[in-house]
């Protein structure tokens, strides 16, 4: 990967490019949970989920994605858990945690073909 992300205060999310170092405008101070998913970088920030990705003529575009909902928990590498109607689903955090989802701690039944 070209993205670097430095974890210490102030945090910087940059890339490094011909040999010079270019940051991102961050949303917030600090963000959390970055990992890589194609060509770009996602991570949480001030209770959302933002998405950057590097385009060298314009440099390192971040974006707004989705807001993190209740309930959401952030597991590893970009991989998120939720309960809906019960039942536990995992999913990447660029996904839409409404919809999107591998079930989880699923009972013991036969599935259809």
């Amino acid at each position: 990967t070209i993205f670097y992300w430095l974890y210490e205060n102030p945090m910087r999310l940059y890339v490094n490019w011909n040999g010079k170092e270019i940051d991102a405008k961050l949303p917030a101070e600090a963000i959390y949970d970055a990992a890589a998913h194609g060509n770009a970088i996602y991570f949480k920030s001030t209770g959302k989920v933002y998405r950057a990705i590097f385009i060298p003529t314009e440099g390192i575009r971040v974006s707004y994605l989705r807001d993190i909902i209740l309930g959401e928990l952030f597991v590893r590498k970009g991989l998120c858990s939720i309960m809906r109607d019960g039942k536990k689903y995992i999913y990447g955090m660029w996904e839409d945690p409404n919809r999107d989802g591998i079930l989880v701690d699923a009972p013991d039944v036969k599935l259809k073909d």
